[in-house]
């Protein structure tokens, strides 16, 4: 971008082929928004999360009906009283895939297709032989910002809330 003389600022874009299966990429998407979410805004961290995983079971095939009813309920309130566009974007990213590929999502909640596993979204940490190489630690990184093997059930506003009260005990 830079070489052509412009910039993406502070956005960004991911490019796919015609192989690619959105079901995937709405998993690995909300996947990301989900974690990244810091928890300020209970419904972008709790409809992100539940987001990912209703996603998760789509990928894997074992998604229901009602799990597409509930997918369609939590993209309407994953932006409720947000404070920031993280959950504006999960919403619009998500909500324009289940629109513009709705066959795929049903495809997956009668498993008439095959697993597939959740598109990794990750930063670029390198460019290898004209390819993007991304950050595999995302893959492990949890709802509340760490790498630990066990999630601690606990968001990262929560923690720096904690940790600012116990600096002043």
């Amino acid at each position: 971008m830079q070489a052509i003389g412009t910039g993406l600022g502070t956005g960004g874009f991911i490019v796919f082929d015609d192989t690619t299966d959105f079901v995937a990429v709405a998993a690995g998407v909300s996947r990301f928004l989900g974690v990244e979410s810091c928890g300020q805004c209970v419904p972008c961290k709790q409809d992100g999360l539940e987001l990912a995983e209703i996603l998760e079971r789509m990928c894997k095939d074992t998604a229901n009906e009602a799990d597409l009813a509930e997918l369609d309920k939590r993209i309407g309130t994953v932006a409720d009283s947000a404070r920031c566009n993280l959950a504006l974007q999960h919403q619009l990213v998500v909500g324009n895939i289940r629109q513009l590929f709705p066959d795929e999502a049903r495809a997956h909640t009668h498993a008439a297709v095959r697993p597939v596993e959740p598109e990794l979204i990750a930063a670029i940490v390198d460019i290898e032989d004209g390819r993007a190489v991304l950050d595999e630690r995302q893959r492990s990184k949890q709802p509340d910002w760490s790498h630990d093997e066990v999630y601690s059930g606990k968001w990262p506003a929560t923690l720096l809330t904690q940790r600012s009260t116990e600096a002043f005990e």
